[in-house]
């Protein structure tokens, strides 16, 4: 939040505007729609991998992602020489952002990878898929922190408040890089990228 505070006292201001004048405006409904749309596809998956299907099939899941990104990259290299980056986030990308992100819920899968990938299919420049799935993570990410708070699933302690602050200063910095890499490389070599990783940390599973 720190690293995108303009955007989100942005945000904050729009959600105070609606609730005064009902005026919804374009930054808040676009992270509204993500929002549900993370819900509709992120509870099924945490229900069914918690509960049904277990720690099995994650390798098989998080190879398949990783194939799939990589031929859509391939497909992305041979369309990126027709068409033009998108630099707006319009609902349709604002739908499929909150679907992928709720697939994360599904162990081992990257939610930065499979949110910032699913903009970039779509033609959204990258640095701005990066900013907003950034953006779009913040609601769950904190909803969760809480909900796990309130039913004492995590326990405050000096261990988890060190943890807290070293995932906080290392965010605020790889995010802020993140953003300024991904104007200068090319939507389809950062697919390639995202493809690799998911399918090196399938194969570590594998091994492990």
């Amino acid at each position: 939040i720190v690293a995108l505070k303009g955007d989100f006292k942005l945000i904050f201001n729009q959600l105070i505007k609606f609730f005064k004048s009902g005026v919804l405006d374009y930054e808040l409904k676009i992270l509204i729609v993500a929002s549900i749309a993370t819900v509709i596809t992120g509870l099924p998956s945490y229900l069914i991998f918690k509960y049904i299907v277990g720690g099995q099939g994650i390798f098989q899941v998080k190879l398949l992602v990783g194939v799939l990104l990589f031929i859509t990259a391939m497909a992305s290299l041979v369309l990126s020489s027709r068409s033009v980056s998108r630099r707006i986030v319009d609902e349709k990308c604002a739908l499929l952002l909150g679907l992928l992100q709720g697939l994360s819920a599904i162990p081992g899968l990257s939610r930065s990878g499979l949110t910032i990938t699913g903009l970039l299919v779509l033609g959204v420049s990258s640095d701005l898929a990066f900013k907003w799935s950034y953006i779009a993570s913040a609601p769950p990410i904190t909803g969760l922190t809480l909900v796990e708070l309130l039913t004492g699933s995590v326990k405050i302690s000096i261990e988890f408040l060190l943890a807290l602050f070293s995932a906080f200063i290392s965010g605020l910095f790889s995010i802020k890089f993140m953003i300024e890499v991904s104007k200068r490389v090319e939507r389809f070599k950062l697919m390639i990228v995202v493809a690799f990783l998911i399918m090196v940390s399938a194969l570590i599973d594998l091994i492990t």
